[in-house]
């Protein structure tokens, strides 16, 4: 029995920002069920890496695999296609839409219909029964929850 390529692949990513190495050589391998992190210091390129992976940035070298298969990631729109997403370190939420809609927003780029939102009752009966405020927030009530420091 021969064992399936990963889910996704990236192999020797490279990415330069003119004397600035962000990534250099970069290899990662997931299978689906997987979950992996990327750790390091500010500025080691983490951010770079995932911009790489769904289509913010084009990288100078290497190339991205998924599920054996070579790809171009051109754009977040193919990404989309491709089932890649990220969810960004400084993110911003839309006020008006619940939490479930502003997880969901996503899935509509590239659509030509105005959003429809299937699946939000659910979100919102889940909510309704833990007390959590069914509206977005962008502020806490404990500062900035950042995650890196200095």
């Amino acid at each position: 029995m021969t064992t399936p390529a990963p889910a996704i692949e990236i192999r020797s990513i490279t990415k330069r920002f003119g004397a600035v190495t962000a990534c250099d050589r970069v290899d990662l391998s997931a299978r689906r069920g997987e979950i992996h992190g990327v750790l390091g210091q500010n500025g080691a390129g983490k951010t770079t890496l995932m911009n790489v992976l769904v289509g913010l940035t084009r990288p100078d070298a290497g190339e991205v695999l998924i599920d054996g298969h070579r790809v171009t990631i051109d754009d977040p729109v193919a990404a989309s296609r491709l089932g890649l997403a990220m969810v960004h370190q400084h993110f911003s939420l839309i006020g008006p839409l619940t939490v479930w809609e502003n997880v969901t927003l996503g899935e509509q780029v590239g659509s030509t219909r105005p959003p429809r939102w299937r699946a939000s009752r659910r979100p919102r009966s889940v909510t309704a029964s833990t007390s959590t405020p069914e509206r977005a927030s962008t502020s806490s009530p404990w500062g900035n929850a950042s995650a890196s420091r200095s």
